[in-house]
């Protein structure tokens, strides 16, 4: 069973997420009997706030199930940050990605322990669990790094941690 890595914070967004989505899903089944209820004839057939109420359950029904299996698999991080000179949780860096010799692409990201990254932060989001965050992981400023996506080998560079 592969581990999935969560900060103290990280744990605490899971946690609130999995209840959200339980009340998500308990005022939706809430709904689908009243869309039953105010349905004329056999109460289903045609009620179109019942067919969405279905399709939306099953959609939170997935995501929580998935959850629920993740839950078993948290572990937290917690972590001394001793060296100034070594990646860990909540950093910022400034990381080259090196597609060839003379193709590469330069950009600042943020190693974090959250389940949830924030897609739409100003400084892109990475996951301690994501190939680019496991690689990152208490690795030294200054050195070059591999992780692979889709069996494809990349090659990053951590240049500054800001």
């Amino acid at each position: 069973m592969d581990k999935i890595y969560v900060s103290k914070e990280g744990l605490q967004e899971f946690l609130e997420e999995l209840e959200k989505k339980r009340k998500f899903l308990e005022k939706n089944l809430q709904f689908q009997g009243e869309a039953i209820r105010n349905a004329p004839g056999d109460g289903w057939h045609d009620n179109f706030a019942f067919e969405e109420a279905i399709q939306e359950e099953r959609r939170i029904s997935n995501e929580l199930q998935k959850m629920i299996l993740d839950k078993q698999k948290l572990e937290i991080i917690s972590e001394e940050k001793k060296d100034n000179n070594l990646i860990y949780l909540e950093d910022i860096v400034c990381i080259r990605f090196f597609y060839s010799e003379e193709d590469y692409e330069e950009d600042i990201v943020k190693l974090t322990g959250k389940y949830f990254p924030v897609v739409t932060a100003k400084i892109k989001e990475i996951t301690i669990n994501s190939p680019l965050g496991k690689a990152l992981y208490l690795q030294k400023i200054g050195s070059k790094v591999k992780y692979f996506v889709n069996e494809k080998e990349i090659m990053v560079e951590i240049l500054e941690k800001r």
